[in-house]
């Protein structure tokens, strides 16, 4: 099984368009990104997890 996961990066040109509106455009500046993690073999699960706080698995 693999993830695959295309999150905003920095840098990265974004659109807003909403019907009958202006369209608002920009780029990404900074993300913050959280995970709900579940612990192998339990049913816990912690919620709101910082990516940072997270190692990957070798």
């Amino acid at each position: 099984v693999h993830l695959a996961d295309r999150t905003l990066m920095p840098g990265d040109v974004v659109r807003r368009m909403i019907k009958g509106k202006d369209t608002q455009r920009g780029y990404c500046r900074d993300i913050e990104l959280t995970a709900c993690v579940q612990v192998i073999g339990t049913k816990q699960v912690l919620t709101n997890i910082k990516s940072e706080d997270l190692t990957p698995l070798e």
